[in-house]
């Protein structure tokens, strides 16, 4: 008796050992799936971002455009290539159904509330402060 109840669970074992590797082949052919899927798109999207001011529709001259990457994607300097800038403006360019990051959020609440510094520095390296600023200037009617 013992002998047959050993053999049935050696047999059973088998069985699950077997269906728990078919198993794995099948949901690591949709995992790799997946994830060449979302790479592709990933893909396409950081290629989108560089392609995106040299597409009919952009609304500016793709010269005063200026690739930052993170956390958004561009700053356009409007009129930058005549000589004459009109104003600066921040691009973050989606495809698909993708959303604003928390950190573009940020960025775009910032512009948006006009709490925005320029900021000149001096690199000095014979002094003990290497980097000293020079002129600082804010927007007036920025947040504290």
């Amino acid at each position: 008796m013992e002998n047959v109840k050993f053999q049935i669970t050696e047999v059973i074992t088998k069985e699950a050992v077997v269906s728990l590797e078919q198993w794995k082949v099948e949901v690591e052919k949709e995992i790799r799936k997946d994830a060449i899927d979302k790479s592709s798109s990933v893909t396409m999207g950081k290629m989108t971002e560089h392609m995106v001011p040299y597409l009919p529709g952009f609304g500016f001259n793709p010269a005063d455009a200026r690739f930052i990457g993170s956390p958004i994607d561009l700053i356009v300097f409007d009129g930058l290539g005549n000589d004459e800038v009109k104003k600066i403006v921040f691009v973050e360019i989606k495809t698909g159904a993708s959303t604003l990051s928390t950190r573009e959020r940020m960025v775009r609440d910032a512009v948006i509330a006009k709490n925005i510094e320029w900021l000149e520095v001096k690199a000095n390296f014979e002094g003990p402060d290497i980097v000293q600023q020079v002129k600082s200037r804010k927007n007036p009617n920025s947040l504290p």
